[in-house]
């Protein structure tokens, strides 16, 4: 899976917030990792966990 840019991260949705903070693999350089920081940020600020409904949309996106 390819690591999002900034600026995506801060025009998604909590849906896509939730995808990446699941499912993106661990950074493996610096930008990755400022990436991530952001991801987890919004993830947090939105709650910290998804709810059933959007898990199992998560999981269906993952699985295409």
């Amino acid at each position: 899976m390819k690591y999002p840019n900034i600026a995506e991260v801060i025009g998604a949705d909590r849906e896509q917030v939730s995808f990446w903070w699941h499912f993106l693999p661990d950074p493996k350089t610096p930008a990755e990792e400022r990436v991530l920081d952001l991801v987890f940020k919004k993830f947090h600020v939105s709650g910290g966990f998804i709810e059933p409904e959007l898990a199992k949309r998560v999981r269906r996106a993952a699985a295409k």
